[in-house]
């Protein structure tokens, strides 16, 4: 029996928004053994930053993006909201050759959203995290089973669904 994909990707799926600042001040704190290492604002401060710009995130939609780049038929298994984020992620899912039939628009949800700080000359990052539609991501062994692909490639999930 002939496969319909290659790969099918299971994961999350973010609209990421990220920027750069050169001047972050770091404060090391060896002794703490949870947080040896920060990365400092004046508290109050208006911080004018560097570069920024939105790209996608979300370990399911970047492999199914990168499978697909290496021209394997893929498709990716996540959940999105019914917000503009959403409709974004979808359409470069589409605008990368990503199959979109299994993905799962979740009504009243916002999608995954991420906020990146890049600091310093070594360009440390601090990520924020929104989850949003991500928990509420469905994939049952029985719906797994249906589906026809070579290959699944599941990574950090962050429901039990």
């Amino acid at each position: 029996m002939k496969k319909k994909y290659q790969f099918i990707t299971i994961g999350g799926a973010t609209r990421d928004f990220m920027f750069y600042d050169p001047a972050a001040k770091f404060l090391f704190t060896p002794e703490n053994l949870i947080r040896q290492k920060s990365l400092c604002f004046e508290y109050g401060a208006k911080i004018q930053v560097g570069k920024t710009y939105f790209t996608f995130g979300g370990g399911g939609a970047n492999t199914a993006v990168n499978f697909s780049n290496l021209g394997f038929k893929t498709a990716a298994l996540v959940a999105l909201g019914d917000d503009e984020n959403g409709q974004a992620v979808l359409t470069n899912f589409k605008k990368q050759g990503v199959d979109t039939r299994l993905i799962q628009i979740q009504p009243g949800k916002m999608t995954g959203f991420s906020f990146i700080l890049t600091a310093g000359k070594e360009k440390e990052h601090v990520i924020f995290l929104y989850r949003g539609a991500n928990n509420n991501l469905s994939c049952s062994l029985g719906n797994l089973k249906k589906l026809k692909t070579r290959w699944f490639y599941v990574t950090s999930l962050s429901n039990s669904n």
